[in-house]
């Protein structure tokens, strides 16, 4: 009978180990449809990556992984971004709607997505500001 359990609990563990991830666009937790926008996505201090749109200083979208999934940012963005200090990002992305998520701010203030590709990539990289003495 315990030999029995220990199958069981080992199958069940290898089975939510294994799950799929369901990435961005085809996750069934989206709140919307996708879309392609052009930005620059950056690093922000209080809510991680952030993809900026030109022309609108006020418009920021904040990437998160899609529910479910473990992927901030999809293999071939990821890899500029683990520099440190890291780079910024400029480029024609695909992202989708994801459900709002708790943050220090107000409900509604923020608009969350999930990124799904991006394309014609710029990297930006880091320059640390010059000090005048």
């Amino acid at each position: 009978m315990m030999l029995r359990w220990a199958l069981l609990a080992a199958t069940v563990a290898c089975g939510i180990a294994h799950a799929a991830d369901p990435g961005c666009r085809t996750n069934p937790h989206l709140v919307g449809a996708c879309y392609r926008l052009h930005g620059t996505l950056m690093m922000s201090a209080d809510v991680l990556w952030v993809l900026y749109i030109p022309g609108d200083p006020h418009r920021q979208l904040v990437v998160r992984p899609a529910p479910g999934s473990n992927d901030w940012l999809p293999k071939a963005l990821a890899r500029y971004g683990r520099e440190i200090p890291p780079n910024t990002l400029t480029a024609d992305f695909l992202v989708c709607p994801i459900p709002e998520q708790q943050t220090q701010f107000e409900p509604g203030y923020l608009k969350f997505i999930c990124v799904d590709a991006g394309s014609n990539i710029v990297v930006n990289k880091f320059k640390p500001p010059v000090r005048h003495q």
